[in-house]
C-alpha cells in the first residue's frame, strides 16, 4: 500500500483547525479563541519535533516515514453505534446541536495528537478510525462551556495518549499488547475527579449532558439498539445484561428497605448510566474475554455505580447566591471504569477458577457437534451472539424498558409520602431533594403551584440549608401568574432581607405584593402589611391604616392580627382616649372599633369584650401569649362570663406550648379551683 506523505497527512487537519478561528462563535469568545490557538500551537510543536526526529532517522537509515490507510472495519460499527446515540442527543437538546461543529474540530485535533504520538517511535502511522469513537464517546458524557473550552483540548489529548499505556493480554486466543484503559473513560474520569476536587464542575456541561440523554422521546431505545450493535460486534452482551440486572436488583432492595422510596428519581437506571452500561464499559480491549469474567465485570460495574451515586450525591451542594454549587452524582458511571479496567485480568483469572476443566470437558462434545454448523456458514460464536440478542431484546422490551421509561418514581405523590409523611429518622436519603426535583420539572412546565412549593422548600431549607436567592425568582414567577400566596411569601422575604441588609428599597418592593394579596382576601398578608407600614420603613404616620388592616384581618380570624387587636384592647380606654386627644389616630381608631363591635355604656367593658374575642381567635392560631391572656380573662370573668375550668386549660396550653412563665400561674389557678 502506498505511503501517504507527511504534509498531505497533517496539513488538512491543521488547516481545518485554523479555519475554526474565523468562526464567529470562536471569535466572540476570547477563551474559546485562545484555547483553540493554544491547541494548534502545542500540537504543531509536537508534530514538528516528531517530524525532525524522523527526518534525521530517514537521512541516516533510509527509513521511509508517513502513513498508510489501514482502517479497522469493526471501529466503523462502534462509530455507527455512537452516532445512533447522537441522534437522540441532538434531537432533545439545542446545546448538543450547537456543539456539533466543535466535534469536527476535536476530531482534527485528535488525529494530529495521535499522529505526533505514533511518530515518536514508529515512522509509519496507520491511518484509520481510532480517534473517532474516542472523541464521540468523550463528548457523549462531558464537554466544557465556551468560557472554559480551553480544557476540552487537554481532555481529548489525554484520551488519545492514554492508548500508549499498554500491557500484554490474551485476546481471542492471541497474546496481544493492548491499552490498559478505555481511552475516553480514563480521560473523563480524571477530568471529572479534578472538577469535583476543585469544585469547578459548573465550568462544564456535564450535568446537563447527563439530563439531556433522558429528554429525547426514544433515548433508552436508541441506547439499547446501540448496545446491541456493540454486543454483536464485540460479544460484550453479558456485561451489559449483568450490569443492568445488578442496578435494577439493587434498586429494588433499596425500595424495599425504605418502604416505597426509590434510589434514583424517576427511573430504575438513569439514561446516562444506561449509556455507560452499553457503550462506556464495553470496550473489548479493556474488558474480560471470558463469559464468566464478563458477567462478573458487569456485576461489579453495577455495584460501583450504585455506590458512587450515593457517595457523590452526598457531597453535592446546590447553587446559592454567588456560590455556583457542586454537582457530582452524574460522574458515577465515569469514575468506576478505570478501576474496572485495572481489574480486568483478575476477572479472567476468577473466571478460569470458577470454570473447572471437568465442566469444560462435559460440554466439549456438544460444542464439537455445533462446529458442523460451519458447513452451513453459521459460526457457533455468531450463533451464540444472535441467540443472546434475541433473549436480551425480549427481556428489555418485556421487563427492563417499563422500569426505565415508565417508572413509578415519576409520580410526585411517591416523594410527598417519602418526604412529608415519613419521620426524618426513617426517611430515605435525598427523598426531599427528589420531591423538589419533580417540583422543578412541573414548574418549568408551567405549574404555578409547583413553583410555589419548590420556593417554600428552598426558603425553609427542607432539603438542605435555606436558599433564599433561589426561592425568590420562583415566588416571583408564581406571584406574577396570580398565585396570591406566593405574593405573600415573596413580600415576607423582601421584608426579612430589608431588615438583614438595612435596605429600604426591599421594604418598598414588599408593600405592593402584600397589598395585592391582602386585597385578594389573604388575611395573613393584611396582618403582615400592617406590620410593615407601622415599622421603621414607613415614610409617614400610617398607624390608622394599620389598625384598619388588623381589624379587617381579625374579623376573618387571622391569629396575628387578632393578637394585635386583643393586646391593644387590653389597654385602659382612658389611656387610649388621652392618646387620641393628643392626636394618636391609632388610639382613636381602636376606641371607635371597640364601641362599634361591642356597643355598651361602659367603654371598659367594650374593650374587654373586644379583647376576649380577639385573643380567643389568636389562641386558636397557637399564639401562646394570647392563650395565657384570654385564659386569665376567663378565670376572672373579664369581658364575659367567668369560665374558670376553661381558663385553667388555656393557661396550661400556653405552658405546654413553651411559654414557661405561665406554668406556675396555671398550677396556682388549678389549686384555687379545687
Amino acid at each position: 500500500m502506498a505511503l501517504i506523505k507527511p504534509l498531505p497527512l497533517t496539513l488538512p487537519p491543521l488547516a481545518l483547525l485554523s479555519l475554526f478561528l474565523l468562526w464567529p462563535r470562536v471569535q466572540a469568545s476570547p477563551q474559546l479563541f485562545w484555547g483553540l490557538v493554544g491547541a494548534i500551537m502545542i500540537v504543531s510543536v509536537a508534530l514538528l519535533m516528531s517530524a525532525l526526529r524522523l527526518s534525521r532517522r530517514a537521512a541516516q537509515e533510509g527509513v521511509a516515514w508517513g502513513a498508510v490507510w489501514r482502517p479497522r472495519p469493526i471501529l466503523l460499527g462502534q462509530g455507527l453505534a455512537q452516532l445512533l446515540i447522537y441522534t437522540g442527543f441532538v434531537w432533545g437538546w439545542e446545546t448538543a446541536r450547537d456543539h456539533l461543529p466543535l466535534l469536527v474540530a476535536q476530531l482534527a485535533f485528535a488525529y494530529l495528537v495521535d499522529i505526533a504520538s505514533v511518530w515518536r517511535f514508529d515512522p509509519v502511522y496507520r491511518l484509520g478510525l481510532a480517534p473517532v469513537p474516542i472523541v464521540l464517546s468523550t463528548n457523549l458524557f462531558l464537554f466544557f462551556t465556551d468560557a472554559h473550552y480551553m480544557w476540552q483540548w487537554p481532555m481529548i489529548a489525554l484520551a488519545v495518549l492514554s492508548r500508549e499505556l499498554k500491557w500484554w493480554r490474551v485476546i481471542e486466543g492471541e497474546r496481544r499488547r493492548v491499552h490498559i484503559f478505555n481511552p475516553s473513560a480514563i480521560a473523563l474520569s480524571l477530568t471529572a475527579l479534578t472538577l469535583i476536587l476543585t469544585e469547578q464542575m459548573h465550568t462544564s456541561w456535564g450535568e446537563a449532558v447527563a439530563l439531556a440523554h433522558s429528554t429525547g422521546p426514544y433515548s433508552y431505545e436508541l441506547v439499547f439498539v446501540a448496545g446491541l450493535v456493540v454486543s454483536v460486534l464485540f460479544g460484550v452482551g453479558l456485561t451489559i445484561l449483568s450490569a443492568t440486572l445488578t442496578l435494577i436488583g439493587l434498586g429494588a432492595l433499596y425500595t424495599q428497605h425504605f418502604q416505597g422510596a426509590f434510589y434514583y428519581l424517576d427511573t430504575a437506571i438513569p439514561a446516562a448510566v444506561f449509556l455507560g452500561v452499553n457503550l462506556l464499559v464495553t470496550d473489548p480491549a479493556t474488558s474480560p474475554q471470558s463469559r464468566v469474567g464478563k458477567l462478573l465485570y458487569g456485576v461489579m460495574y453495577g455495584l460501583l455505580v450504585f455506590a458512587l451515586y450515593g457517595l457523590l450525591r452526598g457531597i453535592e451542594r446546590p447553587p446559592m447566591g454567588d456560590d455556583p454549587g457542586l454537582s457530582a452524582s452524574f460522574c458515577d458511571k465515569l469514575l468506576a471504569v478505570p478501576l474496572l479496567n485495572l481489574m480486568t485480568p483478575l476477572f479472567d483469572r476468577l473466571a478460569f477458577i470458577l470454570t473447572p476443566s471437568a465442566l469444560a470437558s462435559r460440554f466439549a462434545e456438544p460444542l464439537g457437534r455445533l462446529n458442523t454448523l460451519n458447513k452451513l456458514k453459521l459460526n457457533p460464536k455468531n450463533l451464540a451472539r444472535l441467540s443472546f440478542t434475541l433473549v436480551w431484546g425480549g427481556l428489555f422490551v418485556g421487563w427492563v424498558h417499563p422500569q426505565l421509561r415508565h417508572h413509578p418514581g415519576g409520580a410526585l405523590s411517591v416523594w410527598l409520602k417519602a418526604c412529608d409523611e415519613t419521620p426524618q429518622e426513617a426517611r430515605a436519603p435525598f427523598a426531599c431533594e427528589n420531591r423538589d426535583r419533580l417540583y422543578r420539572k412541573a414548574c418549568e412546565r408551567g405549574s404555578l403551584e409547583s413553583c410555589h412549593n419548590l420556593a417554600l422548600s428552598l426558603e425553609l431549607g427542607e432539603a438542605g440549608s435555606p436558599n433564599l436567592s433561589a426561592a425568590t425568582p420562583l415566588y416571583e414567577k408564581a406571584c406574577e401568574g396570580g398565585r396570591l400566596l406566593s405574593c405573600h411569601h415573596l413580600g415576607g422575604l423582601y421584608v426579612m432581607e430589608a431588615e438583614r441588609l438595612n435596605e429600604r428599597a426591599l421594604a418598598e418592593r414588599a408593600e405592593p405584593l402584600l397589598k395585592r394579596a391582602c386585597e385578594g382576601e389573604l388575611w395573613a398578608s393584611c396582618s403582615r402589611l400592617a406590620l410593615l407600614i407601622s415599622s421603621r420603613w414607613a415614610q409617614e404616620d400610617r398607624r390608622a391604616e394599620t389598625w384598619a388592616l388588623w381589624t379587617k384581618a381579625c374579623e376573618h380570624k387571622e391569629p396575628f392580627a387578632c393578637l394585635e387587636v386583643g393586646q391593644r384592647a387590653l389597654q385602659p380606654p382612658q389611656q387610649r382616649a388621652s392618646e387620641c386627644a393628643q392626636g394618636d389616630h391609632f388610639a382613636c381608631a381602636s376606641l371607635r372599633y371597640a364601641e362599634q363591635a361591642h356597643p355598651t355604656r361602659h367603654p371598659q367593658l367594650s374593650s374587654m369584650m373586644q379583647a376576649r374575642e380577639a385573643l380567643t381567635y389568636a389562641c386558636q392560631g397557637e399564639l401562646w401569649v394570647a392563650c395565657a391572656n384570654v385564659g386569665w380573662m376567663m378565670w376572672r370573668g373579664d369581658g364575659g362570663p367567668v369560665a374558670r375550668e376553661q381558663g385553667v386549660k388555656l393557661m396550661q396550653r400556653a405552658c405546654d406550648g413553651g411559654l414557661k412563665s405561665t406554668c406556675e400561674r396555671a398550677e396556682q389557678m388549678r389549686l384555687e379551683q379545687h
